[in-house]
């Protein structure tokens, strides 16, 4: 039986990419810089080589925060505080909330039947603001941000104290759900509990982590779910135990 499902936020319930183009096109024009496609792009890829690193515990968040504009503005010739740059644009993501396809109700009929919790590598005060714009806290038992609890997805140390917040919480009935191989699908492998794979482009596992379950639509989840709870028991009425087809479910 699955009660609980973990969600992260950005690209799985919150459109991550459509916030920061416009939060980094805003803070490129306080700033003197042209917001042209190819400058948000370059950004948002220095952006995700920052987090990657973080996530291989190779930089801290604040090298994360200021570096990716020190990067930037190297290659741009811009001589600007990154310091001064993250602050701005932290202002300005904290605004945007757009929504993935379907997202907002998929978790409207899943808070329904499960116990539903957030679970976010995001900076607090960035992510409690979106969240708190796009209404999303009344659908989920407890909101879990990285940069509060002190240590970052994959680490299987920020599952335990999240789980630390769940009461009864059981890892047999507990899996996460996200678009990240790298935090979320290895996050949920290192803290022992089931992973749905969000990849709605079809990307390739890369990576060869474990994937119990992969999906291209979020509306899949409920319907993934059930489909093994049935199997379960179907296999479960018709054993009394070592039956080899468990080792599929």
């Amino acid at each position: 039986m699955i009660r609980n499902i973990l969600m992260d936020l950005d690209e799985t319930i919150l459109d991550f990419t459509k916030c920061e183009n416009v939060a980094i096109a805003e803070t490129f024009k306080k700033i003197g810089i042209e917001p042209t496609s190819e400058n948000v792009k370059r950004y948002s890829a220095i952006n995700d080589l920052h987090w990657k690193r973080l996530e291989r515990k190779e930089i801290t968040r604040q090298e994360v925060l200021i570096g990716r504009f020190n990067m930037l503005f190297n290659e741009l010739g811009v001589s600007y505080s990154g310091e001064k740059a993250n602050e701005i644009y932290k202002k300005s993501l904290g605004n945007q909330s757009f929504f993935i396809d379907g997202a907002l109700e998929t978790v409207k009929e899943l808070c329904k039947k499960y116990n539903l919790y957030i679970v976010s590598n995001g900076t607090a005060v960035v992510q409690d603001s979106r969240i708190e714009k796009a209404k999303l806290a009344t659908y989920f038992k407890k909101i879990f941000i990285s940069e509060k609890l002190g240590v970052n997805k994959p680490d299987a140390r920020f599952f335990e104290l999240c789980f630390k917040e769940m009461p009864g919480i059981k890892k047999e009935e507990t899996v996460i759900v996200g678009d990240s191989l790298t935090s979320d699908m290895l996050g949920g492998e290192n803290a022992g509990i089931k992973n749905i794979w969000y990849n709605p482009k079809s990307q390739k596992n890369t990576l060869g982590v474990s994937i119990w379950r992969e999906i291209h639509s979020l509306d899949e989840i409920d319907g993934i779910i059930t489909e093994w709870i049935y199997i379960k028991a179907y296999i479960g009425s018709y054993t009394t135990g070592g039956n080899p087809y468990r080792l599929f479910i």
